[in-house]
């Protein structure tokens, strides 16, 4: 993680977006290794989410706007740095996301991509987030949401290759756990997994769903849990 971290601690911005920004937890990252930045903005379309985020950032020249991903109000080369986190298999227009993407970056500017993998040998642990999360992503298509699949590294890089951007940087990192099977995880996410269960027992025609959502819960008690591999990719327009 350390190898792209320092990459972006040498990156000067004076406006910087971060695309789907839900509750905001990429900024972080981006306000405590930029070198320097004006301001930034956070967009997406989920209202809710988007108070939670300004609460944490009433102080900060950080601010939040209700916009599609893919139809911004931005004029052309406003941004110097646009980033999108652990969004792209949320997008239905995930081209048209991409295309709006580049029109409002700076020539020069750079574009972040930080997206977690479903392939490249993971452990068991690290198999059960990805299990938990393609599990979520089914029950919100269920309640007529768009969720896709996570990615695998290859599909990533070849909707990267359909861009026109180039100086691409390719980091993969995980978050260590010293200890998957934690009982303080465990417990926790199998309640959550309880949670779902329990949601879904009250709708329509989702017995596969509860199913998978018992051998995943059980697969958590007997391997214990870990963050899956990210690739965080740094593009310069």
């Amino acid at each position: 993680m350390d190898k792209f971290l320092n990459k972006i601690k040498l990156i000067q911005a004076n406006n910087v977006l971060d695309v789907a920004t839900g509750r905001g937890e990429f900024i972080p990252l981006l306000k405590e290794n930029l070198r320097n930045y004006n301001k930034i903005i956070g967009i997406d379309t989920n209202k809710k989410m988007l108070e939670k985020a300004r609460k944490k950032f009433e102080n900060d020249s950080v601010f939040f706007k209700q916009l599609p991903a893919e139809n911004t109000e931005f004029s052309d080369d406003y941004f110097d740095v646009v980033a999108i986190s652990n969004s792209l298999h949320h997008m239905k227009k995930l081209q048209a996301v991409l295309d709006e993407m580049y029109r409002v970056l700076k020539p020069e500017g750079y574009f972040l991509i930080n997206e977690m993998i479903r392939d490249d040998e993971q452990t068991p642990a690290q198999e059960n987030h990805i299990a938990i999360h393609h599990w979520a992503a089914a029950i919100d298509r269920k309640r007529g949401r768009f969720h896709g699949k996570t990615f695998t590294r290859k599909q990533i890089e070849e909707i990267l290759n359909r861009s026109r951007l180039d100086n691409i940087d390719v980091y993969e990192y995980s978050h260590k756990i010293n200890n998957p099977l934690d009982e303080q995880i465990v417990r926790d996410l199998t309640r959550k997994i309880d949670q779902y269960i329990q949601i879904l027992e009250d709708e329509v025609d989702c017995k596969k769903l509860i199913e998978r959502g018992e051998v995943i819960k059980e697969n958590v008690k007997r391997v214990g849990f870990a963050s899956a591999k990210s690739v965080f990719i740094i593009e310069k327009k």
